[in-house]
């Protein structure tokens, strides 16, 4: 049977019969029990564990996938034993795209200007960026604008649910308003592609667009209307205090970000 070595600070001994070893043996030269490395010991955990977080990621990704496919086919149906970070995950890869579909449409407002400037006045005015590293930085500085308005519109539904009486959580809610939303990402999606195939807005991305808006806002009122209200006050007024709020704090944080990132 195959024996390991333990070791004593920089010492190694047989852990069948404590004989010292010396070197990088193989074997005791005491008792002939077979050596294994602790660092070997450590390469099967760290191997055990790295397959743990794949298939834990694995798993993760198939249940997202079946929880998609099941709001899509019924959107207005709650799905029960739905991960708490479900919702999470498609606002992330929506905010992805949607700062990926509006990097495309600016780059040809990078080029024109480009165009427009001469050599120098180029280098002055884009602080010595190149065009891709321009994309690049504005990719970055969209995907925080786009999902920081998610927040702001997830945050919003929210407290009207619990103003409303709800007990539900702010992660279940997100949850909540992803499953209903969830048809947005395939629009948006499809977007993206005719945003890649042409650089410029037209009639079909513009009436994607608009489907996509009728879409969000839909499915905003719907998950504020879901449960029974324990209020007093119709519910048209608190959706419509809920569009107003969303409607003030969106334009307030839009301004403030504008003015901080172009000042």
């Amino acid at each position: 049977m195959e024996e390991s070595f333990f070791m004593d600070n920089s010492q190694k001994f047989c852990s069948h019969c404590g004989q010292k070893i010396q070197g990088n043996e193989k074997f005791c030269t005491n008792c002939g029990a077979a050596l294994t490395s602790e660092a070997n010991t450590n390469t099967n955990d760290s191997n055990v564990d790295v397959n743990e977080t794949v298939n834990k990621a694995k798993n993760f990704s198939s249940n997202y996938f079946a929880w998609f496919l099941k709001t899509l086919k019924q959107p207005s149906e709650v799905v029960s034993d739905t991960h708490k970070y479900f919702g999470m995950v498609s606002f992330i890869i929506e905010g992805i795209i949607t700062a990926w579909i509006m990097n495309i449409f600016a780059s040809p407002l990078v080029d024109g200007i480009n165009n427009a400037l001469g050599e120098a006045d180029n280098v002055a005015a884009w602080s010595g960026f190149a065009r891709t590293d321009y994309l690049n930085l504005s990719f970055i500085v969209l995907l925080i604008f786009v999902l920081a308005l998610t927040a702001i519109r997830v945050t919003a539904g929210f407290l009207s649910r619990r103003i409303e009486g709800s007990k539900i959580s702010y992660l279940d809610y997100a949850n909540d308003l992803a499953g209903i939303t969830n048809i947005t990402l395939v629009i948006e999606l499809i977007i993206l592609l005719f945003a890649l195939i042409s650089s410029y807005p037209n009639a079909i991305i513009m009436m994607l667009v608009s489907i996509n808006f009728l879409f969000a806002n839909v499915g905003y009122v719907f998950s504020l209307i879901r449960e029974n209200s324990h209020l007093k006050c119709n519910r048209v007024y608190t959706v419509a205090l809920s569009f107003v709020g969303l409607s003030v704090v969106s334009f307030i944080f839009s301004m403030l970000f504008m003015t901080i990132v172009f000042r």
